[in-house]
Formats: structure tokens, C-alpha cells, sequence
């Protein structure tokens, strides 16, 4: 019975991605992407704050003390950008500041599949209440909600069309799926606290790479001012509401 409910938590965190193509349905509006990126900005500061970076320090502290886990931490954070770095390298170039937001959504597309593959893991090998399982699950989906809308709205930015975004975010949803059937059939992932903890390492790098190179150059340049604030305070109180859970 666990399995399949979990499962089914699982499948509904995935689908939570493509509420993001109903903001998206009608014209572009240059206001509703300085919001949404400004969202984005603040969404990923806070991901990182309260949800990776306590797990990932919680994983590293079953196979390191505190000192260790936070330079191991580090170096992880350090291959994260590199991993990010070597993926743009090889993405088409035109100049830096185009280069830097073309990047932006396959940023996001590894980010939404590391996240997802995460949650799957997570999901399988938790052991709490069903009562807690609904909590969590309650605010998994409102992270992958607002991941959503921003992935799409980065890639509607990017001229891409519905169809298109809902292949990607159909094809990032299985992600979910593949952590929490690796699970199912073998502990190891989640028991292999140093694998867990890498792992959030280099998402925490990536996520960090992106906030710094895109979001906060996007958000210095882009002259909404008060679109940008009002996506902030949106993104911060929700995100802070929905950690009370």
C-alpha cells in the first residue's frame, strides 16, 4: 500500500510541473516575465536555504563530523558549477550576455530532473505517517509548481511554443519516476548517505551558478522595477508559508 502511494505522490508531483503552461496561455507579457523572474530568483535562494542544503549536510553528517561535511560540501558545490561551466561550453555561442540567458532553460531542465530525481528518492524511503507524507507532499508540489511556472516561462521568453514546453516538462516529469523506482528496487540510493549528499551538493552548485550568472544579471538589467519587487515579496512569503508545513 505504501508503494502505491507513494507512487501515486510521486506522479502528482510530476504532473505539478505543467501548471506552469496555464500562466503562459496568452500573449507574452514583458511584466509577467519580470515577475516570473524574480520569482525564479528568490524560489532558488530559498530551495537552497531550507530544503537542499539541510538535507544535504544531514547526509554528509552520517559518513563525515560537521567540519568535514561542510569542506566536502564545498567541493561538491565546486563540481556542480563545473559540471555547469562544461555544459555551456558546449552550447551554441553568440556573445556573453545572450550565451548567459539561452542557457538559463537547460539550466532549468537539469535542474528539474535532479529535483525531481531527488523527491522520487525521497518519497519511496520515507517513513513517517501518512498525515506527514501529505504534508511533504503538499509542499514538494508547490516547489515544482513555481519551478514549473518558471521553466516555462523561461522558455516561453525563448519563443517556444505550448506544445513544445509541455514535451520538455513531460519528458523532465519521468525523472520523478526513475529515483523513486531505483528505490523500490534497491535501498541504496537513500542509504548511501554519501552518494545522497553528493548529489545535493552538486545541485546546490548548479542551482548557485544559475542565481548568480542569469537571474541576478536579468533581474540588474531588466527595468520592471516593480514587477521584479512584487515577484520577490510574492515568491519569499509563499515559500516561507509553504516551509511552515
Amino acid at each position: 500500500m505504501k508503494s502505491f502511494v507513494g507512487a501515486c505522490v510521486i506522479i502528482l508531483l510530476s504532473i505539478s510541473y505543467l501548471i506552469g503552461l496555464l500562466l503562459f496561455k496568452r500573449e507574452d507579457s514583458k511584466k509577467l516575465y519580470s515577475f516570473v523572474e524574480s520569482l525564479g530568483l528568490i524560489y532558488f535562494v530559498l530551495l537552497i536555504i531550507f530544503y537542499i542544503f539541510p538535507s544535504c549536510i544531514d547526509f554528509l553528517g552520517n559518513n563525515y563530523n560537521l567540519i568535514q561535511s561542510y569542506f566536502y560540501l564545498f567541493l561538491m558545490i565546486l563540481l556542480g558549477i563545473f559540471i555547469v561551466k562544461t555544459v555551456i561550453y558546449f552550447l551554441p555561442k553568440k556573445n556573453k550576455i545572450l550565451d548567459s540567458l539561452n542557457s538559463s532553460y537547460v539550466l532549468l531542465f537539469i535542474i528539474s530532473a535532479l529535483l525531481l530525481f531527488i523527491e522520487g528518492v525521497f518519497i519511496y524511503n520515507y517513513k513517517s505517517n501518512y498525515l506527514n507524507l501529505f504534508l511533504l507532499s503538499v509542499q514538494l508540489f508547490i516547489y515544482n509548481s513555481f519551478l514549473g511556472v518558471i521553466f516555462v516561462g523561461n522558455l516561453k521568453k525563448h519563443k517556444f511554443e505550448l506544445i513544445k514546453c509541455f514535451k520538455y516538462l513531460s519528458f523532465v516529469s519521468v525523472f520523478g519516476l526513475i529515483g523513486y523506482l531505483l528505490s523500490f528496487n534497491s535501498n541504496f540510493l537513500y542509504k548511501n548517505s554519501l552518494f545522497m549528499g553528493s548529489l545535493c551538493g552538486v545541485f546546490i552548485g548548479i542551482l548557485s551558478y544559475l542565481i548568480i550568472e542569469v537571474y541576478i544579471f536579468y533581474f540588474r538589467e531588466n527595468s520592471e522595477s516593480n514587477a521584479k519587487t512584487l515577484g520577490l515579496v510574492v515568491g519569499g512569503v509563499l515559500m516561507l508559508l509553504f516551509n511552515l508545513l
